[in-house]
Formats: C-alpha cells, structure tokens, sequence
C-alpha cells in the first residue's frame, strides 16, 4: 500500500511571520519540509495546527534606546497561531488544499515614535514621554486563508513535486495599541495584501525511511495602510525514519529538518525598512506517531540565528499537529 502524503502548513511565523509551505511524507518524511507526494484521488485530510512560540525578553529600556536612534525595534513575550488545515487529491497526482489560520500576539511593545519634520533647516523633534512602562498589546484575531495545488510528477521512490498557491486577505488587519495608533501590519494577524505562493520539492522513499528538499517562495503586494510585507524565500531539507510499526497501522517515527530563510525589507509609503529583512536558519527535530487514519506529530523548531533586527530571538519553540486521512 503507497504511503499517504499528509500536507501540513506550519507559517511563520514566524517572525515569526512567516509562512512556511510544509508537508510530511507518512511514516517517514520530515514534517517541516515540504513533501513532493500528493494524496490519491477521492483521498482527504484534515488537521488542526498549533504552533507556539516564546521570545527573548527586551527590556523598556532597550526598545527607548533603539527607537532614540531611529530603530524599528519590537518585542512580544509569545506568539501563537491556530489553524485548520484540509487538502484533497482531486486527481491521482493532483492535489488541492488551504489553511486558515488563528494568531495570536502577547504583550507586544516597541518604543516611542519620532516624528520628524523639516521647514527652512530646522528640524522639529517630537517624543513620548521616556518615563513609565511602555503599553503593550495583544493583537489576535483571524489570519489570511491560503490555498493552493500541488502536482506530482514522478512516481516511485524519487518523487518530484511542484506547488503553487495564493493568500487571500481575509485576515483581521485593525489591532491597535492603547493609544490609538495602528500595529504594523506585518504584526497583525491578517496582512491585507494577496501574496502568491510557488515552491517545488523532490525526495527518495525507502521502506522506512524518506529525505527530501524543497525550495519555496512568496511575492507580497501591498496591503493595509500602504505597507508591503518583503518577499521571502525558504530552502528545506527534512527526513525521517520508521522506527516501530508498519505503513496503515500503528507506527513511530522520528524526523529532522534544517532550513534557512531570506525575507526582503518590509516597504511603507514605498520606502524600505533597514531593521526589516535578512536571513534565518532553524533545525527542528520531531516525533510522529500513526495510528491507522490518524498522525500526531510533535516538532521542537531551534532557532539557530536571526538576522532581522527589528525582531527579539526565539527561545522556545513548538509545533503539535493531529490530523485524520480518509
């Protein structure tokens, strides 16, 4: 019996925002990279995913002093993003499916802002008070439902996979701090803009066990308030390995992944932001566990650099996914 594929979407974000194409190949494959394999005509599949994320601490302080020498700096205790995941294989190679996502933000701060005006050669500076706690906010609400096809082209134990999809904005883009003033919109949960999504994977399966690599990327428009999130590449590699049980039954398995991701500059008023963009590299190792229809997956992400400035470190991360084939 061919092992069913169970694409999963995980979505970054990252940054925790980003949006990472994720899939696994049953039994053996990495759950972070994305598979090559689609799931048979008239097959389905639907899961919940939960991906939580905690983040260095930084200080009051620290966000003053960086927004003082103009720094775009953020800093946000946890984020946390819900989502229902369902894919179908509409023809035996051909598979379609979508996500839509919940997010959560806890305890978001960034230091006051400058405003900066110039009439003949003065320049007049305005600043929030440097006294006192800076207030914080906790956007949440419904993200942008992403859906997409993926078609496989080769059958046997090298797999090859192309995938393309698009991210409508139906997210929640209206979260604001306590003083009225609109959160940037690459920290709400929805973005406002339709960003199109492309990506292409290959593997090797074994009996128990699958390696595959895939390089997928995103090209934002811009969204809300005339702000565009930057563009953002991702190269993958995962595998896995079947260590109890046998393919439809009951089964373990570990897995592996390793990534990096480039995002471009964030642009507002069509001018670029330098604290925005650059690269980020993860490794996450993980279990899955079979049970017939059903897939747990548990994968522990370990940020191993973060080149974005305006963005605190991770220090904690994880990702817990059930689903069911039927």
């Amino acid at each position: 019996m061919k092992p069913l594929a169970l694409p999963l979407l995980l979505a970054i974000a990252s940054s925790a925002s980003a949006h990472h194409g994720v899939g696994s190949t049953a039994g053996s494959g990495g759950q972070h990279t994305m598979a090559p394999d689609s799931l048979p005509a008239g097959k389905f599949y639907a899961g919940l995913r939960i991906d939580v994320a905690d983040y260095e601490h930084i200080s009051d302080r620290t966000l003053r002093e960086a927004a003082e020498r103009g720094h775009s700096l953020h800093a946000f205790d946890w984020t946390e993003t819900v989502a229902l995941d369902a894919a179908a294989g509409v023809a035996d190679r051909l598979m379609v499916g979508l996500s839509i996502p919940y997010r959560r933000m806890d305890d978001m701060r960034h230091g006051p802002h400058h405003h900066h005006e110039e009439a003949a050669g003065m320049h007049h500076h305005e600043e929030e008070a440097a006294s006192g706690s800076l207030a914080t906010s906790d956007p949440d609400g419904l993200g942008d439902i992403e859906i997409w096809a993926h078609l496989s082209l080769l059958d046997g134990p090298f797999r090859f996979g192309l995938r393309a999809g698009i991210e409508i904005p139906t997210g929640d883009t209206n979260d604001r701090m306590p003083d009225g003033e609109y959160i940037a919109p690459n920290h709400q949960a929805g973005s406002g803009s339709w960003d199109f999504l492309a990506g292409v994977s290959a593997g090797y399966a074994g009996e128990s066990w699958a390696v595959q690599a895939a390089l997928t990327g995103r090209v934002n428009t811009r969204g809300v308030r005339d702000f565009e999130v930057g563009d953002s590449v991702t190269l993958s590699v995962g595998g896995g390995f079947r260590v109890l049980g046998e393919p439809g039954s009951f089964g373990l398995a570990v897995t592996a992944d390793a990534w990096g991701e480039w995002h471009g500059r964030n642009r507002e008023d069509g001018r670029g932001n330098p604290d925005s963009g650059g690269f980020q590299w993860y490794v996450s190792p993980g279990v899955r566990v079979n049970a017939g229809p059903v897939i747990l997956q548990l994968a522990v992400p370990v940020q191993l650099y973060n080149g974005i400035n305006e963005e605190p470190d991770q220090r904690l991360r994880g990702v817990f996914t059930a689903g069911i084939t039927f």
